[in-house]
Formats: C-alpha cells, structure tokens, sequence
C-alpha cells in the first residue's frame, strides 16, 4: 500500500519513507523505475528479511521441540 505503488512515495508522511527503506517490494518497485542501479540495495534488503525469518525460524523450532509441539497446530 505504502510502497509508492499505488500511492506516490512523495505524498506520504516521513515516517513511511523510513520504513519504506526496509521494505523488499518498496526497492521492487524502485528496481521497476530506476533498473539495476538499486539491484544491491535490494539484495541486501531481501537478505536482511531472510536472515531475521530464519531467525524467528529457528527459535520457534527450538521452542516447538522442547515443548512436545512440532507436529501440532496448536
């Protein structure tokens, strides 16, 4: 919604432009726009997303098999 997709990025408050920094479809969209000038900064997003969801990954694994719940949904 944010991401100057739909909204031009220039119209949203600064707050949304700090936070737009740090997210992936934010620097797709500016990749679509600008070309490959904005390729790294994009990789570096989108592996910075990867690293913390493997993170929140692995601790809840770890919480899941100490706790009996791996192949529960509950």
């Amino acid at each position: 919604m944010f991401s100057g997709f739909f909204l031009s990025s220039n119209l949203l408050p600064t707050a949304f432009h700090i936070l737009n920094y740090f997210s992936p479809l934010s620097w797709a969209v500016q990749g679509v726009n600008e070309g490959w000038p904005v390729f790294f900064p994009a990789l570096g997003i989108s592996l910075l997303w990867l690293a913390m969801g493997s993170l929140v990954l692995k601790q809840q694994w770890h919480w899941a098999r100490k706790n009996g719940k791996i192949g529960s949904y509950v």
